[in-house]
Parts: structure tokens; C-alpha cells; sequence
């Protein structure tokens, strides 16, 4: 199964709220990001099958100055969610110095304001619009524990593009797809005919950015959709469509369109990572479950092999005993188990 995205993610937060003050500084180190690798859905089903484990789930490195808890997310709404719960008990048991939180920018600086006033919004609610990563905000502020987000600005992943060939308009068409789904799951999006206020609102957005050379219509868009995915797709299938996951060994223009905005990502998110890993000695990350993999053998080079946790943990360590992220930590702090 090609992963799928929560649309209040990929419309990154700073996008939907205006944001443009650049708050945190750039990435401050050089790193060493050999093996930083594409998106695999057969490996990941390798690696749920031989670890025994599958998303939302944690790992756990320890380094020789930090550690690192990177939780693995399968990307949700509700509270009462698998995620969620991990989310909420490793928070809690491994009392992390920072978060890394996906879909807002990292310039857009620490526990920035916008996120604040959304997440009071959302308080004591069953269902958060902002997903997980609102939940683990709102856990980090309850505590006076800073949060960033670890995404490249628009402009810094545009400019990658273009480079490659790429125009403005696949950028925000792509955007404007992806974010379909989303909008349905959100009931923001409900009949076909609401498809072109949707993206004249998308469109208004990104030239408020000073992305766009000139504003597209949605015939555009069709125009270009159909250019590159010549087959009638039914409204019941695009809004629960995954054209837009990255898939390594696929022909298909959006996914390969997807590959590349997805390594510019995640070579962003591991830079933020060890960047902070000079700072901070006990960092949690809160991010896309295959994100994690295709940053994992960097990780590893620089934190060591990590241990997993999720709701049914992983056999290679705990065999048939599901522990709590409260003796998860505990094990690690008393047990003589080697973590590199």
C-alpha cells in the first residue's frame, strides 16, 4: 500500500496561516547524509514482516550525547487512535528537551505563536483537525517544552524543482491533488462541483507566497491532470486517491514528481535532527511513518541501532509481552541490553 498523507500536514501549517517571518535561523552544520534513500513500499512491508511491527510506532536511539525518540506515525485525527495514544505515552514516559514536528516550516522558529492559537482551538476535542502533530504541540506548550517544525520553506523546494525541470504550476497542481483527499476526510469537500472554489482558494494562497508567475484556473489544472493521468477517475476515487505517494520504482509523473519533493524533505528533516542533537540530549520526533524509513540508516550512523516500540512491540526484543512506553523506559534504564 503507497503511503498516504494528511492534507493538514502537507498544506503546511505556515502556508494555511499566512506565516512568513523567518524565526530560526538555517541549518547551522554540514552533515553527512549518505543513505538517505527514496520511499519503498515492498521494503516496507519487508520491514514490518522481519521486525514484526508496523505504523504508528517508536524508535529509540540512543546515542553518545542524545537521544533520539522518533515516533513513526501513521497520520490521524482522533484521540482515541493508536497513534495518538503512542504519541501521548512517549511523550510522557521519555520526557523529551524538544519536539520535531512535521508540516510547518523550520524557519518558522520555536513553539511559534500560530501554532499556539490553533492547537486552544482544538483543546478537549475528540477530533483535531491538525492531526497529530496538534495533540503532541499542545502536549509539548502544557509542559513549557519548545516544538519546531522541520519542513523547507515552498521556495526552498521550488527552487529544487526547477532545477530538475519542474514548473511553478506542477508544484501547486501537485499540491492542490494531494490535498484532495484530505479535504473530504475534513468535509471541507463533499461534491465534485466544490473542486474549483477549493482550488481557487489553494491558488489565492500561493500567490500570497509569491510563488505562482500567474494564477492558474482550475480548466488549467484539469488541462494538466488529464495530460498526465489520461484515465477517468470517479469523485469517489479522487477523494481517497493516492496518485500522490512516492513510490520509488513507479513511471507514473505525480510519483515521480512526489519522489523528489519527498527527498528534498526528508533531507531537510535529518539536517534539523542533527542539528538540534548538538543542543538538545533528548529529542522527540513526531513524523510519517515512512518518512522514518527512508531516514533510518542515517539515523543510524549517527545515533546507533535503535530499539522499537508500538502498541504490539517488536518480537526481536520483547517477545509475546506488549510493555507500556512507561516500561519501555524503564527496561532501558535498568536493563543491560547493548543499544549500538
Amino acid at each position: 500500500m503507497l503511503r498516504k498523507f494528511v492534507g493538514s500536514l502537507i498544506v503546511l501549517y505556515c502556508f494555511s496561516n499566512g506565516f512568513s517571518a523567518v524565526a530560526e535561523g538555517p541549518i547551522q552544520h554540514l552533515h553527512n547524509l549518505a543513505g538517505i534513500k527514496l520511499y519503498n513500499g515492498k521494503e516496507e512491508k519487508k520491514f514490518e514482516r522481519t521486525e514484526g511491527i508496523s505504523k504508528p510506532f517508536m524508535t529509540y536511539f540512543k546515542g553518545s550525547k542524545t537521544e533520539l525518540c522518533y515516533t513513526a506515525v501513521r497520520h490521524a485525527n482522533s484521540v482515541s487512535s493508536p497513534t495518538f495514544q503512542l504519541v501521548k505515552n512517549t511523550f510522557d514516559s521519555f520526557d523529551p528537551e524538544i519536539l520535531i514536528l512535521e508540516g510547518f516550516y523550520y524557519e518558522c522558529g520555536r513553539s511559534p505563536s500560530f501554532i499556539l492559537s490553533s492547537i486552544k482551538q482544538e483543546e478537549g476535542q475528540k477530533h483535531w483537525q491538525g492531526g497529530e502533530v496538534s495533540f503532541a504541540a499542545s502536549l509539548a506548550h502544557k509542559k513549557g517544552i519548545p516544538f519546531v517544525g522541520a519542513e523547507p520553506t515552498d521556495k526552498a523546494i521550488l527552487s529544487q524543482l526547477t532545477s530538475k525541470g519542474y514548473t511553478d504550476r506542477d508544484f501547486v497542481f501537485f499540491y492542490f491533488l494531494r490535498n484532495i483527499p484530505q479535504y473530504g476526510r475534513s468535509k471541507e469537500l463533499s461534491a465534485e462541483d466544490q473542486l474549483p472554489m477549493l482550488f481557487d482558494r489553494d491558488m489565492e494562497r500561493w500567490d500570497g507566497h509569491h510563488i505562482l508567475q500567474s494564477i492558474p484556473t482550475y480548466g488549467d489544472y484539469q488541462d494538466w491532470f488529464h495530460r498526465h493521468y489520461p484515465e477517468k477517475l470517479s469523485f469517489k476515487k479522487l477523494i481517497d486517491h493516492d496518485l500522490t505517494c512516492p513510490q520509488a520504482d513507479s513511471e507514473l509523473f505525480f510519483h515521480q514528481l512526489s519522489n523528489e519533493i519527498e527527498l528534498i524533505r526528508d533531507t531537510h528533516i535529518l539536517k534539523v535532527q542533527l542539528d538540534l542533537s548538538r543542543e538538545f540530549s533528548k529529542i522527540m520526533t513526531v513524523y510519517g511513518g515512512s518518512h522514518y524509513r527512508c531516514q533510518e540508516e542515517v539515523l543510524k550512523r549517527y545515533f546507533g541501532t535503535p530499539l522499537y516500540l508500538r502498541g504490539t512491540p517488536s518480537r526481536r526484543f520483547f517477545g509475546k509481552k506488549a510493555p507500556t512506553a512507561k516500561e519501555f523506559f524503564r527496561t532501558y534504564k535498568t536493563s543491560k541490553i547493548s543499544l549500538v
